[in-house]
Formats: C-alpha cells, sequence, structure tokens
C-alpha cells in the first residue's frame, strides 16, 4: 500500500463516494491541525504569562509588605500550571481523535500518506507534565520561602491536589468516552 494502491482484495470506491470522503479527510486534517495549533498557543501564552508572573513575584519576594500579593500570584502561577496540563491533555485528546479519523478514512481512500509516522506516543506530553512539575514544586517553595515551612508546604499542597484532582476528573471523563 506504500504506492497508494488498494491492495488486491479491496476495492476503490466509486468516483462520487471517493469525492466524499476526501472532502471528509480534508475536513477531519483540518480539525487536528486547529487543535495541534491551539494547544501550541495555549502553552506559548502560558510561558509568557509564567515569565511575567515570575518577575513580578520574584521582584517582591523579599517585601514583608507585599507577602499576601506574592501568595496570591504563586497560588494563580500554580493553578495556570494545572490548568494549561489539563487543557493541553484535552486538547491533545481531540487531535488524535482527529487523526484516527484521518486514519480511518485513508484506510477507506487507499492511501498511505501519513499512516506509518515513527513517534515515540505522547513523548511530547510527558515532557510538558514534567516541566509543568517543576514549576509548580519551585511555584511550592516560594511560598514556603515566603511564609515558613507548615503554611507554605499547606497552601501549595492544596493547590497542587486541586489540579491533581481536577485532571484525574478529566481523564475519568475521557475515559467513559
Amino acid at each position: 500500500m506504500s504506492d497508494g494502491q488498494c491492495p488486491s482484495s479491496v476495492q476503490p470506491p466509486p468516483r462520487q463516494e471517493r469525492d466524499a470522503l476526501l472532502m471528509e479527510y480534508q475536513c477531519a486534517q483540518h480539525s487536528a491541525h486547529h487543535y495541534d495549533n491551539l494547544g501550541w498557543q495555549a502553552i506559548n501564552v502560558f510561558w509568557v504569562a509564567m515569565g511575567i508572573l515570575i518577575y513580578v513575584g520574584f521582584q517582591h519576594l523579599s517585601s514583608e509588605k507585599l507577602e499576601w500579593h506574592v501568595t496570591v500570584l504563586a497560588i494563580l502561577a500554580i493553578s495556570m500550571a494545572g490548568f494549561i496540563w489539563i487543557a493541553s491533555r484535552l486538547l491533545r485528546s481531540l487531535k488524535l481523535q482527529a487523526y484516527k479519523k484521518c486514519d480511518c478514512l485513508a484506510s477507506l481512500l487507499c492511501t498511505s500518506a501519513y499512516r506509518h509516522v515513527d513517534y515515540p506516543e505522547g513523548a511530547q506530553s510527558k515532557l510538558l507534565g514534567f516541566v509543568i512539575i517543576i514549576v509548580a514544586v519551585l511555584w511550592s517553595l516560594v511560598l514556603r520561602s515566603l511564609w515558613g515551612s507548615c503554611w507554605g508546604i499547606l497552601v501549595s499542597t492544596f493547590c497542587i491536589l486541586v489540579w491533581v484532582l481536577l485532571w484525574l476528573y478529566f481523564e475519568y471523563c475521557r475515559s467513559k468516552g
């Protein structure tokens, strides 16, 4: 099938059906690209916002008058990290659904373009998750240094727990269909 021809056991679809399948394939491909671009745009906005929060937070970290402001920034940063992780996983799921549709349509159209890509599944998502965990832990350390060991750890643990629970909830919803 590497030459785009159907195996002898499979008959190519009639011209009118083939045109309809091609149109559906183009729509699915466009949808997959849209979700992929949306995911990358969300991640880029996250990094810009995180950079601003880090700059503002560390500028005022030593000021005792602004402890609550830095605390709010830290909680916001930890919440943003959880949100972007969940949003990127949801967008990845939508993208993969569209690509699976493309793969199914490609087999009906007897084409083989992009059907055999060798890439570690979920590698980017795992890397993003690892980096986001590091960001959340660093902000937790900011809270710890700001409020002392007990209060800072309590607040940051609560924030991380909330977004882990949200992630588990979304994973549960995604597995239910």
